[in-house]
């Protein structure tokens, strides 16, 4: 997801759609993944529902 190369990084990004919730919480505390973390979060809370990210993006707000 660093990768200057468009095509590279909307691929990572697809990738990143498909790992866990928890995984992807690790990252939030990334200075430079953080962004990309929750972008996918809010992915998988709105497209697939999945519960574990609207759990974690609500907890993320609430509790920083």
């Amino acid at each position: 997801a660093r990768s200057p190369n468009v095509v590279v990084r909307a691929l990572a990004n697809e990738v990143l759609t498909q790992a866990p919730p928890s995984l992807l919480r690790a990252l939030l505390h990334d200075p430079i993944d953080a962004e990309v973390a929750r972008s996918v979060l809010e992915r998988q809370a709105h497209e697939f529902g999945l519960e574990e990210a609207k759990r974690t993006l609500r907890e993320i707000d609430e509790f920083g």
